[in-house]
């Protein structure tokens, strides 16, 4: 492969990419960047965030000969994207996860929309409609996500590091992803939500695309959902009581979420009861109906024989924010709010190996 050159001047977008363990991964995302044109937009930066067998150098340099590699304790991906942003020289962080690919035009679009919009502190794109995997559950989890992502563009009161891009002094200013989440969680939400309370404009792009190859689990994506995204988004809602209109918060998805709440006990009642059953189908077809052009989506971009599985998995899905409503209301309750404003002070135990 022949690599283009990044200049070595003050770039238009610094890439931040934090890893632990995910080597196949990140080179295939950086495959996909070389193949496109950043000679005049990039620069790349990686974080090592604990591996346990450390990233080497020469590797990524075979793909793109000007990475700069850095090298932390396993601190979480937070820490991670912060040590990278204060060693970023681009007017702006472009973030991305090392399980995603870029579409072929990914930064000449980040490139574009940032130049056609000055005014904005932030903004973010989309996977695309092709997952890398094509597990069952690796497809709903991603088109569900690229399908609430396109029917939400527009102004948005959040952040996310799958593909998101922020101002550097504004990220700087709002002193970065919070230090607390140690773990992959709302890190990005939380910055999100610190600058819509000060009324800074964020607002997604659903051109802007990147290609999740991320194999999801059934019990890898509730664990996700459920634990780590879902019940401390809902805490932190709470605890600052700030319920601000979010991608995936919608009344069409309350509703939806009581409709299974309520599927649950008439399925079980039904078991003893089968007049019942009348009352159950009747609710599914509504719970279909109001989900219909996402349904539709799925069959168009699945294939029909996968929406059966893919109707109970959007079951579950509602099923776990339910839970997650009530588990993170009673964290919110037992725990308080959880520490706000700049991370804590960071224990400079950075490695940078670009010299090595």
């Amino acid at each position: 492969m022949e690599n283009k050159k990044i200049r070595p001047e003050l770039p238009l977008i610094s890439i931040l990419i934090p890893v632990r363990d995910d080597l196949d991964n990140l080179s295939t995302c950086l495959e996909s960047m070389a193949r496109e044109d950043y000679s005049e937009t990039a620069e790349l930066l990686v974080c090592d965030d604990g591996s346990r067998e450390p990233l080497r150098k020469e590797i990524l340099e075979r793909i793109i000969p000007e990475v700069k590699l850095f090298r932390i304790k396993g601190s979480g991906p937070a820490k991670a994207r912060n040590h990278l942003a204060e060693r970023a020289k681009g007017k702006y962080l472009f973030f991305v996860d090392a399980d995603t690919e870029f579409s072929g035009r990914t930064i000449r679009t980040a490139r574009q929309i940032a130049e056609e919009h000055p005014d904005l502190d932030a903004f973010i794109g989309s996977y695309d409609d092709d997952p890398g995997v094509k597990t069952t559950v690796s497809v709903y989890k991603n088109l569900s996500h690229h399908y609430v992502h396109h029917q939400s563009a527009g102004r948005v009161s959040t952040f996310w590091t799958g593909c998101g891009v922020i101002r550097r002094q504004t990220f700087l200013e709002f002193g970065g992803f919070n230090e607390h989440y140690d773990k992959p969680s709302i890190e990005d939400i939380e910055l999100g939500m610190r600058l819509a309370k000060k009324n800074r404009r964020v607002q997604l792009f659903p051109e802007l695309q990147v290609k999740h190859n991320k194999a999801w689990t059934l019990s890898g994506w509730l664990k996700t959902d459920l634990l780590l995204r879902g019940s401390p988004w809902v805490r932190l809602m709470k605890t600052r009581n700030q319920w601000l209109p979010q991608l995936n918060f919608t009344w069409s998805h309350k509703l939806s979420a009581g409709l299974v709440l309520l599927l649950i006990p008439g399925i079980a009642a039904s078991l003893f009861y089968p007049l019942l059953w009348a009352g159950v189908i009747l609710m599914l077809l509504i719970f279909i109906v109001m989900n219909l052009r996402f349904f539709s989506f799925l069959a168009e971009k699945a294939g029909a024989l996968r929406i059966p599985p893919m109707i109970l998995l959007h079951m579950l899905y509602y099923l776990t924010a339910a839970l997650s409503l009530a588990l993170g209301l009673l964290s919110a309750l037992a725990q308080g709010p959880l520490e706000e404003g700049p991370p804590p002070p960071r224990d400079r135990t950075l490695e940078d190996i670009n010299d090595s």
